[in-house]
């Protein structure tokens, strides 16, 4: 009797991470139970293959800059003696340049930043060279061979209203990951950057829409015409020239399943659900993390290629999930029934089949497309991990600070009503046009004469209000409703 071949999909159970594939890997884990490291990890080995890396979704604490920065901590555990060693939590002997994408209306202190980046000689440095007077800022500090610029700045423009100025940004940005392709950087944005929520949460919108037609008009394969020589000579990142790697921690902010802690959380969530479904054509990789099942939006979470549990607690872990505790379960039972209940097989037990709200935070769960379960330890990033007491103005001596102005008054999709995106700024134009319809002591404008200039303003650059294109009774009307609103509070 014959029988039909190959109807089994063989599929590798033993690797996470494939170079040469578009994965869609998602974490799921308490606090402080290492996803970051793995969102890390799994990133700078994809690095090292040569995808591009974006990092673009964080906490506003900074940590996905970390990439540029290493304390040397393995050589400094490695100093102390066995009583002064606590737990190593970070063992980095390296760091990465990267690209950091901020708002135009964010500036760095140039000398702080060119301190950091090896472009002017320390205090230390200038002593050790003989000098004895220093002036900070001195062009003579200048060093003639510099280092690896390991932080670079740029900017793009923050939306305007109606999508003004979509296009501008995006090409902008794709500039951005050019830039970081061809200097091996990775390329980094966080919220922390973004005064006005809305600012962030459209601009990652227009990032996560447009990957995926950057990916097919810039990322194209290299070919052995392009090199001029043969595919077996091609290097790690020649062959990889094409692929990108995504990371997005906290992806529950992003993709919010039910509740929402900010209203324009749905603009990223709608752009992933189409992002997701369709980066293995891209050949773009996403790795992101959450805390809660719940969490993320389930059409979102379906797409996996890859799930990775790290400890979690059992009423973090829905229902479809229980037949993985289950099978954990069995595993351990059928140790201690061959070997007895006593310490030694529940110590074996623990070994090769912990409890998920037991793991260590090097240990993981991964759970492959057929369902296939594997225990697997992930390494610490060879860069550095940040920890609570970490501080990145601390870590690097770099201070940012905000500039300029910003929007004040945002249309919805629509069109049709204006959306509050910071009271304060909307109180600031409601202030100024009621100063011109009803000044003290002399004759108001007309409500034609003040939308004029209010449009004028807008044009300059001065004002960001949405109105434009429109007649004086949008702006009328909105005047009303902020007055009505001004009247209330005093009451």
């Amino acid at each position: 009797m014959s029988f039909r071949q190959r109807t089994i999909h063989k599929t590798n159970n033993n690797v996470i991470l494939n170079p040469n594939k578009a994965q869609v890997i998602l974490i799921q884990g308490a606090r402080g139970s290492g996803k970051s490291v793995c969102d890390e990890k799994f990133g700078e080995l994809l690095h090292d293959e040569g995808h591009t890396v974006l990092d673009i979704l964080s906490a506003p604490n900074l940590e996905n800059c970390y990439w540029a920065i290493c304390k040397n901590c393995k050589q400094e555990w490695g100093k102390k003696n066995k009583f002064e060693r606590m737990e190593l939590h970070c063992n980095c002997t390296k760091r990465h340049p990267i690209l950091l994408v901020v708002p135009e209306y964010v500036d760095f202190d140039d000398y702080k930043l060119g301190l950091y980046n090896g472009k002017y000689y320390s205090k230390q440095e200038w002593a050790n060279m003989g000098n004895i007077e220093w002036v900070t800022g001195d062009p003579d500090h200048i060093k003639k061979n510099r280092g690896t610029e390991w932080i670079k700045v740029r900017k793009i423009p923050v939306p305007k209203a109606r999508d003004a100025n979509k296009d501008y940004i995006i090409s902008q940005f794709r500039d951005c990951l050019l830039t970081a392709r061809s200097e091996r950087r990775i390329l980094v944005m966080n919220p922390a950057f973004y005064k006005i929520t809305f600012h962030w949460h459209k601009t990652l919108e227009l990032v996560i829409k447009n990957l995926g037609k950057i990916a097919i008009e810039s990322f194209k394969p290299l070919t052995e015409k392009d090199l001029k020589k043969p595919k077996s000579q091609f290097t790690k990142y020649e062959k990889n020239y094409h692929r990108m790697a995504v990371c997005m921690r906290e992806f529950g902010s992003v993709a919010p399943s039910q509740l929402k802690v900010d209203q324009y959380e749905t603009l990223a969530k709608k752009a992933l659900l189409g992002f997701v479904r369709l980066c293995r054509h891209y050949n773009i990789s996403l790795i992101g993390d959450y805390q809660r099942q719940a969490d993320v939006f389930a059409g979102i979470k379906d797409q996996r290629d890859i799930f990775i549990f790290k400890r979690s607690n059992r009423d973090l872990i829905p229902q479809e999930w229980v037949w993985l505790q289950d099978d954990i379960d069995a595993k351990r039972r059928k140790i201690i029934e061959r070997y007895g209940n006593n310490p030694r097989a529940w110590g074996l037990a623990n070994l090769k089949h912990p409890k998920i709200e037991d793991l260590s935070n090097e240990y993981c769960y991964a759970v492959f497309a057929n369902n296939h379960v594997k225990l697997m330890k992930i390494p610490m990033p060879t860069f550095h991990h940040k920890q609570e007491i970490d501080n990145f103005e601390n870590d690097t001596g770099i201070k940012w600070f905000f500039t300029g102005e910003t929007t004040t008054s945002i249309d919805t999709a629509t069109g049709e009503k204006e959306v509050a995106v910071d009271d304060k700024n909307e109180k600031a134009l409601y202030n100024l046009i009621d100063g011109m319809l009803n000044p003290i002591g002399k004759k108001g404008m007309k409500i034609e004469e003040c939308f004029a200039e209010i449009m004028r303003m807008e044009d300059s650059g001065r004002l960001a209000t949405g109105w434009k294109g429109k007649k004086p009774n949008a702006m009328r009307m909105w005047f009303s409703r902020r007055k009505k609103k001004e009247q209330d509070k005093k009451k």
